[in-house]
């Protein structure tokens, strides 16, 4: 500092130097006044306390006076009860004096006649009469004074009522005065924090004037910059904070990689556990199954101990000796590890030096040490805290831990084994689903594969009943048929009956389902009319055709060909197809699909291998984790025990505590019984109770008076509170102030650093300094470089395992999907996302136009809309804002939809419906995309529900099969 100020003149020295002590005297001011205040608050709260304790204890002492009057006016009130029977006493012996006084006078009489005993009597009773005549005169001595006693009495409840309602006034302003007292002490800490800060200031406010002082005379000795210099330094610094600012855009990116990791992760998971709980029945001789990780394999102990024991005790020795080491695999304590560095890299393996694990080696043999230790390495890798098995999905066939894919695909493979099994669907086949023999018809092509069937399958049943009304022809309704057909098991999709110009014409159409299933329905249908001579050559054959029953049979060739009304229906929506074809095609898809998985596989065999060596890397940095927490929770649980044992010694104490005021309670209780006796004795001096009513009722007047001056002194403790707070807040916000201040100073200080720093070096012979400060600008901007790569590879290795886990994810519901694709059902079942519902079509035109020309305007209408949904460039959507984000909705003022809201609500609905899927799913292609649906729940159903629902059907197919 003396060395730059050399450099300036000796003036601008002098004027330097004079600011610098002008400051520091107004620095020491301002510490000055900020202690005198510091010391006139802490005066002032010490004042508040000190107001507080004698609040205190004058709320103590008219709470112990509230008890006590209580007390005394419970007494009062049993001594009031006692008068009262008194009196009730007195009234009950003037009646009987009334009854003796009658008596005597009836006795008078009887005397007259000079009968003794009636004198006798009468002495008796008159000597009776006297006592009673005394007893009166004491009652009505007594009671004047009980009535005076009784209006004293209730003057003292009055005033007892009245002190009640003071007392609570009263407390209703302690609870202010402890509200604002607890306002105070948030104020009086926030004054603190702030007065620290403002002495943290001070200094700075120091640097800040010699800072500004050097940078006046380094300004002075050295005005001619180097600009070229200063450019370079500015660019290099911008440089580097953008190299930061895309660090922390790598560091946001990462983290919503690894929550988009997380959440893949998670849904892989569910469909694993659901794929394991389904395969857990399946033994492990199939190539894909479920093994318990960790349960020990008792066959090499049952092959040691025939060698060492006799073949009696063989068995018995060998379970002993299992549940002895199985016990071993599941005690915690028991960890025969030992860490290795391979490559590089740290590794567990087994500690082939443990006691029991020689023991066991040199007693049993290689085979019983080897199964021990292969389950010891399956449960410390996959359960090395909880030491219980866990279920795996495992590849058996190469001995390692399976994919989730390889298990969608082997569940697929057994159930349409199972379908396979089954039989062919040309047998009958009962509704318990026991394979009968075939039943032998008269259609010797039944079992032909190159027969052509109408495909979807349809049966035709004829023969229903119509009769003659309004000049056509009507009949029953197709429901009451498909409900016969499903009681009977043949399961139809729907009845259709064939309606002509003239009417019903007796005839209707049975759709079945397009899959083997749906085959095997039909052909059942159809036998099970022909076992009742009602098949189609018994149609046939008019001799023999009965009026009064049904007749059916499979649509075939002949059916599909013929021109009359049934032939013309099936032509419009069905295809002829021979069993052989329908296989080809499944095969074909079958091919198809397995060239597809085979190189995906390879592909996944590739990334498997990079996953290992990542997987190793990230295993060797977990066990350091696990190693540190461990360490970690050692000092926890050492600081928790005694945490513990201090909390025991507490409430041990308490409990001491507890018993001894017990006792002291107890002998409190005992002395006041004691004095209660006595109290009772005192009551029958009634003068004294006379006078001790007069001394309470002064001593409560004065009580009265001495509680109304302590709720005026705390009424004005409450108001120099709230001023004092007020005074506070006020100091509180000048505080804030001056801290505003104090960062804005704190900036300046930066500021000035920089410049005197670039003014320092540059003050100086040379540019030696300033390539050093760039040196060190570079090597920041070389870390920043490091560490924001860093970040990037970071970011690479996310995106590669989120695209991972969701690829698999995709390629799990792709197998799931083309397996659900012949298979409808109305919980999971696969949905044509952008596929127009052609059913409001038909019904809107059924109401516009006439029967026969409805189904051709329906169709004509349903393939106009259909190309419209294929049309790229129509875009019927609009984009609105709805809670700060954009949105895409269907734009009602199109002129196609609106023009399409002329057949209906229904239909336009479908259309938008149709028209929302297809800009989801596929907006770019627009075509449809089949997709795994929840039809329970309309909405897209997860992999977990497919999972589940696969291995449902599976598990059905088996049972039906055992």
């Amino acid at each position: 500092m003396d060395c730059l100020i050399s450099l300036a003149p000796a003036m601008d020295v002098k004027d330097a130097r004079d600011q610098f002590e002008n400051i520091l005297s107004a620095l020491e001011n301002n510490a000055v006044r900020l202690e005198a205040e510091k010391k006139e608050l802490e005066h002032r709260e010490k004042e508040l306390q000190k107001r507080e304790a004698d609040n205190e204890s004058e709320r103590k002492k008219l709470s112990d006076e509230r008890i006590k009057r209580e007390r005394e006016m419970e007494k009062r009130r049993k001594m009031i009860i006692q008068l009262e029977k008194t009196l009730e006493a007195k009234h009950a012996v003037e009646l009987g004096i009334e009854r003796m006084k009658e008596a005597v006078q009836g006795m008078e009489c009887m005397a007259e006649n000079g009968d003794m005993e009636l004198k006798k009597m009468m002495d008796t009773i008159l000597q009776e009469l006297k006592e009673t005549k005394g007893k009166l005169n004491v009652l009505e001595a007594l009671n004047p004074a009980l009535i005076v006693k009784e209006h004293r009495l209730n003057d003292e409840l009055q005033n007892e009522r009245a002190t009640s309602r003071q007392d609570k006034a009263y407390e209703e302003l302690c609870r202010l005065a402890e509200y604002q007292k607890i306002e105070k002490e948030k104020l009086l800490k926030k004054i603190v924090e702030l007065e620290r800060q403002l002495i943290d200031k001070q200094p700075l406010e120091v640097e800040i004037e010699r800072l500004k002082g050097a940078l006046q005379v380094m300004k002075r000795t050295r005005e001619d910059q180097d600009i070229d210099v200063k450019k370079k330094m500015d660019a290099i610094v911008g440089d580097l904070k953008q190299k930061e600012d895309d660090l922390e855009g790598l560091k946001l990116l990462n983290q919503v990689l690894i929550v988009q990791e997380c959440k893949s992760n998670d849904e892989l998971q569910e469909a694993r556990k659901e794929i394991i709980n389904g395969l857990k029945e399946l033994s492990s001789c199939s190539s894909i199954g479920v093994k318990r990780m960790g349960e020990l394999n008792s066959k090499p102990f049952h092959a040691a101990c025939r060698r060492k024991y006799p073949d009696d005790e063989a068995d018995e020795k060998a379970v002993e000796l299992c549940s002895l080491w199985e016990e071993y695999l599941r005690d915690p304590n028991w960890y025969p590890f030992k860490v290795i560095t391979v490559e590089g890299g740290s590794e567990e393996v087994i500690d082939e030096e443990d006691e029991k694990l020689k023991d066991l080696k040199e007693e049993f043999g290689d085979e019983v040490y080897k199964a021990v230790t292969t389950a010891l390495m399956e449960m410390n890798e996959y359960n090395p805290s909880g030491r219980y098995i866990i279920s795996e999905l495992w590849n058996f066939k190469e001995g390692r831990r399976a994919t989730l894919k390889e298990g969608g695909s082997f569940i697929l493979k057994q159930w349409k084994s199972f379908k396979r099994r089954r039989g062919s669907v040309m047998e009958n086949v009962d509704a318990e689903g026991i394979q009968q023999p075939p039943i032998q018809t008269e259609n010797p092509n039944l079992n032909n594969a190159n027969e052509l069937f109408v495909w979807p399958w349809v049966g035709i049943v004829a023969n229903i009943p119509v009769e003659w009304k309004d000049s056509r022809y009507v009949g029953e309704s197709g429901t009451k048929l498909k409900e016969d057909l499903t009681k009977k098991g043949f399961n139809p999709l729907r009845v259709h009956p064939l309606w002509s110009y003239k009417g019903h014409s007796g005839f209707a159409t049975i759709e079945f389902t397009k899959d083997w299933d749906g085959l095997k329905n039909a052909v059942m249908f159809e036998k099970s009319f022909e076992t009742d001579h009602r098949g189609k050559s018994d149609w046939c054959n008019s001799e023999n055709r009965r009026r009064d029953v049904l007749y059916g049979w499979i649509a075939r060739e002949d059916d599909y060909n013929s021109k009359d009304l049934i032939g013309e229906h099936l032509r419009k929506c069905r295809d002829l197809k021979s069993i052989s074809d329908l296989e080809a095609d499944d095969n074909r898809k079958t091919t198809k699909l397995v060239s597809k998985l085979a190189s995906v596989i390879e592909v996944k065999n590739m990334k498997l291998e990079e996953m290992k060596s990542k997987f190793n890397q990230t295993s060797i940095s977990l066990s350091n984790l696990i190693r540190q927490k461990d360490e970690m929770l050692q000092v926890y649980n050492e600081e928790l025990r005694k945490l513990q044992q201090n909390a025991r010694n507490h409430y041990q104490n308490i409990f001491f505590e507890h018993e001894k005021i017990k006792s002291q309670l107890e002998a409190q209780r005992k002395e006041l019984e004691q004095r209660g006796k006595e109290l009772e004795k005192r009551q029958a001096k009634n003068e004294n109770e006379i006078l001790n009513l007069y001394h309470e009722k002064t001593m409560n007047e004065r009580a009265t008076l001495e509680q109304e001056k302590a709720s005026e002194n705390v009424f004005r403790l409450a108001q120099d509170q709230k001023r004092e707070k007020e005074e506070l807040h006020k100091r509180v916000v000048k505080l804030e102030k001056e801290l505003d201040a104090k960062q804005a100073l704190e900036l300046e200080i930066e500021r000035l650093r920089g410049a005197m720093q670039v003014m320092k070096h540059m003050g100086e012979d040379g540019d030696i300094e300033i390539l050093e400060k760039m040196d060190r600008i570079q090597n920041d901007l070389k870390k920043k470089v490091e560490e924001l790569n860093a970040q990037e590879e970071l970011r690479q290795t996310l995106i590669v395992r989120e695209r991972r886990s969701n690829d698999e994810l995709q390629e799990a519901r792709k197998e799931l999907i083309n397996g659900l694709m012949e298979r409808s059902s109305r919980v999971i079942g696969i949905k044509k996302m952008g596929d127009l519902d052609n059913k409001p079509f038909y019904t809107a035109t059924k109401r516009i136009y006439s029967d026969e020309d409805a189904e051709e305007k329906a169709a004509e209408l349903c393939s106009l809309w259909e190309d419209y949904l294929r049309d790229p460039s129509w875009h019927p959507f609009k984009i609105i804002t709805a809670e700060g984000s954009s949105k895409e909705i269907i734009d009602e003022e199109d002129e196609k939809l609106k023009d399409l809201k002329e057949y209906g609500e229904e239909v336009y609905q479908a259309m938008t419906t149709a028209l929302a899927e297809m800009n989801e799913y596929n907006p770019s292609g627009r075509y449809v995309i089949p997709e795994m649906w929840n039809h329970r729940e309309g909405r897209k159903a997860t992999l977990r529900e497919g999972v589940s629902y696969i291995l449902k059907l599976w598990k059905v197919h088996k049972r039906k099969k055992n």
